[in-house]
């Protein structure tokens, strides 16, 4: 098994260089535009997938690779996938064809997987470099517009965090459209009001660093209930994927050792809103 980890696009060219068992797959980063492309033999299982991506995000700095876990895509959620099976059990037909490789009329590979977050931590204390705490903010901000179910001031207040690591002091920003409200908020948040909303929200975190931005962000929200920090997911006996909960209180490393309730604090967003214009923003929001 090797890696294509410099391709993108559709895979063209000769595949004569390839094996008869050789297949190529996709494996997606959260926050990542292109993905990976590797190369597998047809009989490969998904824990020797896991241990090449493993490698990879070790070789660009990343050690909290056992929070993240191999998963496939389907009616729009992560179905995580059984580390001993093959990945040919999650692959279509036409994935195990000889004389394609794997790949569609495109060029591009008929398997895709995820990487993304299997076991959530109870405070970014346990985060403990910079590409795999980025890599970890990136997907909490997917869950954050991916879904609905928190009350807009608290997903203001979020974005108003994410925008500062990715793009820093709003002022540098001024009279510009910097930012796609899609890309940050989930699509039942509308109203005229929430980019100056947003923009009110951003201006907040003035002289925070991009880093702890990112810190900020993931904290407050492991002070939430889980439906942001977390992936909501059934077991399915059919099949044998796995679809498990996976959320601050079962986590990969325990922060609170006396078995207390992370999310049983005082300090979380509701009491934590600081803007020196909430009345601006609460009225935007009540004006809607």
């Amino acid at each position: 098994m090797r890696a294509l980890c410099s391709v993108r696009g559709p895979l063209g060219g000769d595949m004569r260089a390839l094996g008869a068992g050789a297949r190529l797959l996709s494996l997606r980063m959260p926050g990542q535009p292109q993905p990976l492309h590797f190369v597998v033999e047809a009989k490969a299982r998904v824990k020797e997938l896991k241990t090449l991506a493993n490698s990879h995000a070790q070789l660009q700095g990343m050690t909290d690779t056992e929070l993240f876990g191999l998963a496939v895509m389907q009616n729009g959620e992560y179905l995580f996938v059984d580390l001993e099976s093959k990945l040919s059990k999650y692959a279509p037909k036409s994935w195990r064809s000889s004389h394609t490789h794997g790949l569609d009329a495109n060029g591009r590979p008929l398997l895709e997987l995820h990487l993304v977050i299997q076991f959530h931590v109870e405070s970014p204390l346990l985060l403990h470099d910079e590409v795999g705490k980025h890599l970890y903010f990136l997907q909490l901000l997917h869950n954050l517009r991916s879904r609905d179910g928190l009350p807009a001031e608290i997903v203001l207040l979020l974005i108003g965090l994410a925008l500062q690591a990715k793009f820093g002091d709003a002022e540098a920003y001024d009279d510009q459209e910097y930012f796609k409200l899609e890309d940050y908020a989930p699509s039942s948040l509308t109203g005229n009001w929430v980019v100056e909303a947003i923009r009110a929200c951003h201006q907040e975190h003035r002289g925070l660093s991009k880093s702890d931005a990112e810190t900020r962000f993931i904290r407050e929200v492991c002070l939430l209930p889980d439906t942001i920090n977390s992936h909501s997911q059934d077991h399915d006996d059919k099949d044998d994927m796995f679809r498990e909960r996976a959320n601050s209180n079962v986590s990969a490393v325990s922060f609170h050792g006396d078995g207390s309730d992370p999310t049983d604090n005082k300090h979380n967003l509701l009491s934590a809103i600081t803007f020196k214009d909430t009345k601006t923003l609460l009225h935007l929001m009540k004006t809607t």
